[in-house]
């Protein structure tokens, strides 16, 4: 009965309260145990029992907590297993996308590629290193999953590194771009003679 098992939660005996909810729900119609499993996994959760807490945060009906918790914890491959296993493609995608971008204002970048990038959502992860202006980083992603896009890349950095009066990097962004006549023409709007006739 529920009040069993709200006398074994309030005796913080969790694994009494379990057993008793496991065998309250088989078979009869479980709706009235959700909260209580809820209850549970938030418990299991705050002490870091994880498997336990993906248990019950499963049994309530609520996979998505169970990943939000193995992500906070850094546990990736074990949210994407409860992903994987209990929510619709689009559900994850969804999920994984708020989950990276969460990760991404609290500056864990590389958190929050590898969610991007499970859910191959390549363009998500390149976006946030360019906003952040981290090239190197935005360069790997484009040179893995968008090699189309290499060359246009090289261009906008470029391009930024000029505008900042970064002529150094600015020409060797140009140069990997194998646009070396713009980088002449930088130099040669300058007046930097020496410059242009090194690169031509």
């Amino acid at each position: 009965s529920t009040k069993a098992i709200d006398a074994a939660m309030s005796a913080r005996q969790w694994n009494k309260a379990e057993q008793l909810l496991d065998q309250a729900s088989r078979g009869a119609d479980n709706t009235f145990a959700l909260p209580f499993y809820e209850k549970l996994a938030a418990h299991y959760a705050a002490s870091r029992q994880f498997e336990q807490a993906e248990r019950s945060f499963v049994k309530s009906s609520r996979p998505q907590r169970a990943v939000e918790m193995y992500v906070q914890a850094g546990q990736y491959e074990k949210a994407h297993k409860v992903a994987k296993a209990h929510m619709s493609a689009h559900e994850r995608t969804e999920l994984y996308i708020t989950l990276a971008q969460g990760l991404e204002i609290g500056n864990k970048l590389n958190d929050a590629e590898q969610l991007y990038l499970i859910v191959q959502e390549f363009d998500l992860a390149i976006n946030m290193y360019k906003k952040r202006e981290e090239y190197e980083q935005m360069l790997r992603l484009v040179s893995k999953y968008r090699k189309e896009l290499l060359n246009d890349t090289y261009k906008h950095i470029a391009e930024q590194f000029e505008m900042k009066g970064n002529l150094k990097k600015a020409e060797h962004y140009y140069v990997e771009a194998k646009m070396w006549t713009s980088a002449m023409s930088m130099y040669r709007q300058l007046e930097k003679w020496e410059d242009a006739k090194r690169v031509a």
